[in-house]
């Protein structure tokens, strides 16, 4: 059987979306007017004018953690780094005025923190080795770490439009730049020859967009960091 990687966190890893995403509504605070991480979890938000919300509607909020651009393609725009807080259910509404149980909380919730569609990923991976066609590059990390990256989470610029799917295992490699070939620097013009990419780690796809995917690093035996390439 292929192998399982269970991952109880990956709604808590973030993505990159393409645009801005749809939000619902805005967080107001929690029922009593106390701090969102205490006990009740409950919440108030206050819905975007035509919204339909009903009791046991469930939501998800979220923060625009930042704009992410292409480390290497001229540095175009890839979309913005969106981080998950929590699942909600709502359980009142009051006109625009809605009161919601937090069901799971990945993240910090704070007052103004936009709330979008509910999204749900699976707990538990299959393993599948990735063997299309494929030039991707990590474009962000999610903790900046290199060294000892294994667990660590990664961004790639490639997604389910190019065939990617969660549980996909794919290669990193290290750019290696091309060397002068040392028979012929008697020549006016030196010669380039293009050197091997070394192969640093793998990594496994936990969560695709179109054209973006959130991966984390499986094995890795040199630095990781933005810029490398991956493959099959």
């Amino acid at each position: 059987a292929p192998p399982i990687l269970t991952h109880e966190n990956i709604h808590a890893e973030g993505f990159i979306a393409e645009s801005r995403l749809k939000e619902i509504g805005r967080v107001l605070t929690n029922e009593d007017d106390t701090p969102l991480d205490s006990e009740p979890k409950i919440l108030c938000f206050y819905a975007r004018e035509g919204e339909t919300i009903l009791p046991g509607d469930r939501y998800t909020t979220f923060k625009y953690v930042k704009t992410v651009k292409h480390p290497i393609e001229t540095y175009k725009k890839l979309g913005y780094l969106i981080q998950l807080g929590g699942d909600i259910e709502v359980f009142r509404v009051k006109g625009r005025f809605c009161f919601a149980k937090i069901l799971h909380n990945y993240e910090e919730i704070g007052e103004g923190d936009p709330i979008g569609n509910f999204r749900s990923w699976p707990d538990k991976l299959v393993l599948t080795p990735f063997k299309k066609p494929l030039k991707a590059y990590i474009v962000m990390m999610k903790d900046g770490l290199m060294m000892g990256a294994q667990d660590k989470v990664v961004y790639i610029d490639k997604g389910s439009a190019d065939g990617l799917r969660p549980g996909n295992e794919l290669t990193i490699y290290k750019n290696c730049p091309s060397k002068y070939d040392p028979y012929r620097t008697c020549c006016r013009a030196k010669v380039r020859i293009d050197t091997i990419d070394r192969k640093v780690g793998t990594l496994v796809v936990l969560s695709t967009q179109s054209h973006s995917a959130t991966a984390m690093v499986y094995t890795n035996r040199m630095e990781i960091e933005v810029g490398d390439r991956v493959g099959p």
